[in-house]
């Protein structure tokens, strides 16, 4: 398990708690946990994608590439399905998660 304390505008939002799947994907869910390893070697894509998986985006399609993102699902999205590594999912907070997407980021909205 690992978690992010969020806030939102300076006030402290929630906590975001999420279990990874060390046992299908231990590298990405050890990359994840790291968030600065090093490269982040393919796995597979065992998993399927549901509301509030956690999946790690290649920025570019680099195998064993370095220039990853990730994302918390809040629908379920068959585009997104056998095309990154599902690694995890939200366990306690998807509130704050939803909350998140509501405020959007500094270069626009989250879908």
């Amino acid at each position: 398990m690992v978690f992010f304390d969020i806030a939102i505008s300076g006030n402290y939002a929630g906590r975001i708690v999420m279990e990874l799947f060390t046992n299908t994907t231990p590298k990405t869910a050890e990359n994840f946990r790291c968030l600065c390893t090093g490269g982040f070697a393919d796995e597979s894509y065992v998993n399927k994608l549901k509301v509030g998986s956690l999946m790690m985006i290649k920025k570019i399609s680099i195998p064993d590439s370095n220039t990853t993102a990730f994302a918390i699902f809040t629908t379920d999205e068959d585009y997104w399905e056998g095309t990154n590594v599902v690694f995890g999912k939200v366990v306690d907070g998807f509130k704050v998660v939803e909350e998140m997407q509501k405020i959007g980021t500094e270069i626009g909205f989250i879908k």
